[in-house]
Parts: C-alpha cells; sequence; structure tokens
C-alpha cells in the first residue's frame, strides 16, 4: 500500500497533473524494480531516499545517479521521480538510482 505523502498546496492545474501522472507512474515503477524505500540519510523526518537497485543480485560497483527533485525548495516528492529508474535503465542498464526529499522551505518564509 502506498504511503500517504505530506499535503503541499496546489499548484497549477497543468502541474497538478503533471504530478498526479509521474506518481502513477512511479508507483508502478516501484511494483517492476527492485527498490528500497524510505533510507534515512538524516535526523530529520523529510531527509529520506529511495534507491532503485540494479537488477542482477551480483552486481557491484554499478553507478549511482542521486536525483534530487525540483520544486523550487516548496513543492515535490522524491515519490514523483521513480519513474526515471525505467528510463534510466534503458539508456545505461547497469546503473542504480536515488531520489531524495528534503525539508522544504515554508511559505511564510517566501518573500
Amino acid at each position: 500500500m502506498p504511503k500517504t505523502l505530506k499535503y503541499q498546496p496546489p499548484m497549477s492545474p497543468i502541474a497538478d497533473i503533471y504530478a498526479a501522472t509521474v506518481l502513477k507512474l512511479s508507483r508502478d515503477a516501484q511494483e517492476q524494480s527492485k527498490v528500497k524505500l524510505d533510507i534515512p540519510y538524516g535526523s530529520e523526518d523529510e531527509q529520506l531516499l529511495d534507491l532503485y537497485l540494479h537488477e542482477s543480485p551480483t552486481s557491484t560497483g554499478v553507478p549511482v545517479l542521486l536525483f534530487i527533485h525540483g520544486g523550487a525548495w516548496t513543492h515535490g516528492y522524491k515519490e514523483w521521480m521513480g519513474s526515471w529508474h525505467q528510463r534510466l535503465h534503458a539508456y545505461r542498464p547497469y546503473s542504480s538510482l536515488s531520489d531524495t526529499d528534503w525539508p522544504q522551505i515554508p511559505s511564510s518564509h517566501l518573500h
């Protein structure tokens, strides 16, 4: 069962459609891939990463692409980026992908 994502205010109609689409694609990728979700990399609750692993159980020393999603430091989820795993493997089959979340700037701090 997919986890519930922390609420973020709507962006724009087109951006919200994009977000829903990539979230579905990413969840599909999680079902079809070898993945470790929500690995902590720091002490804050938002400091988590997902690791999409290379398909071969014997592979070692494969490159890892660390992907930090966009969103102007106010929007976005690492869960949007899992769909990149399949694209990366089509281009470079001997690699792994990690995507990360980070604490976001509260809207009250934007000027």
